[in-house]
Formats: C-alpha cells, structure tokens, sequence
C-alpha cells in the first residue's frame, strides 16, 4: 500500500433476475482494485435479502459488502466501469473509512447465525460512538417510532454524538433498503 490509500466500504444490491452476473461482478471489483495495487480486506456475500421498500418495482436483492484499502482512482475506475450505467446493479454505498475492517459484520454474523439455528447475542444499545453500524437492523429499530420518525435523544437517554451516529445509520440503512422509511413500506 501507498501513502495515498484510504480504506472504503462498498456496498452493492444486484438486481435478483442476474444472479449469473454475481461472480462476474464480484471478480470485477476484486480486479479493479488490484489493479490498483490496494487490497481487499473483508468481502462477504449476504445473499438474496428482502428489501424494506420496493427499489425500481423490485422487491429483492443480493447484498455484496467489500471493505477495500485503495487509492481514490480505484474507486472511481469502479464507479466508471462497474455502476455506471449498469441495469444489473439497483443501487450502491460508498463509505470512507478512517481505518481498515476486516472482522466479521453484524449482518454476517446474523446471517451465520440463522443458518446454525443459534441466537446472537442481544444487544440493545451502542455502549459507545464506533459501535454504532447501519447494518445492526434489530438495534436500529428500537431508535424509530411507528410513523418512522428517529426517537429523539431526551426519549433514549443517548449522549449527543452517539444520537447523531445513530441518526446516520438509520439514514444509510434506509437508503439501502434494509430500514423502511415510513410504516406503510413495512
């Protein structure tokens, strides 16, 4: 790695009818940045997953996580190459990150969890502002109402800089359809 490598988080919904197309676009991503003399530092596959809302009349899709440690130009070689202009993908997130991720994500070990009919462990709030992750759904849902609003902080008892952490990750899961927006998509 170079001094000008940053680490980013990629999140992609594929559109389910191209499921063939899943190992193509992953190797894709893969190949890009290793062009870029960056590295892939955790990949994981979620598989076809209901969406919270309908995304282009779609109402599934197959969530790919990457956590990438690369220059800038990778990142817009896969923009270019792979995002734009693409009916495959339904939507993406980029995320920079401040530090390279390489265990597992919650929604991963949810995911293994339910494949060994075993339970996670509860957790019901962020004991502090770095636990806070938009993929942790079932903590995220104790922090919105019915109408879909985000519990104010005076309700939850949570310091400032956790609530607006919280508020972000609410808003970045709804994007990518893992949080509904409002009752009426549930």
């Amino acid at each position: 790695m170079n001094e000008t490598s940053r680490s980013y988080e990629l999140l992609v919904l594929i559109h389910p009818d191209h499921a063939d197309k899943v190992g193509d676009i992953i190797e894709k991503h893969k190949s890009i940045v290793m062009q870029f003399n960056g590295c892939v530092d955790r990949f994981e596959d979620w598989g076809r997953r209901n969406l919270a809302y309908s995304i282009n009349n779609v109402r599934k899709a197959h969530y790919i996580l990457f956590n990438v440690t690369c220059p800038y130009e990778a990142i817009e070689s896969i923009q270019d190459s792979i995002y734009k202009h693409n009916e495959v993908i339904l939507r993406h997130l980029l995320i920079s990150l401040k530090k390279p991720v390489t265990e597992q994500s919650l929604m991963m070990k949810q995911i293994e969890a339910e494949a060994n009919d075993s339970r996670m462990p509860k957790i019901t709030s962020f004991k502090n502002k770095e636990a806070v992750d938009y993929k942790s759904k079932k903590v995220l849902k104790n922090y919105i109402m019915e109408t879909g609003r985000i519990v104010p902080s005076r309700l939850t008892n949570t310091p400032m800089l956790v609530q607006r952490r919280i508020a972000r990750a609410i808003k970045l899961a709804r994007f990518v359809a893992l949080l509904p927006y409002c009752d009426r998509h549930a």
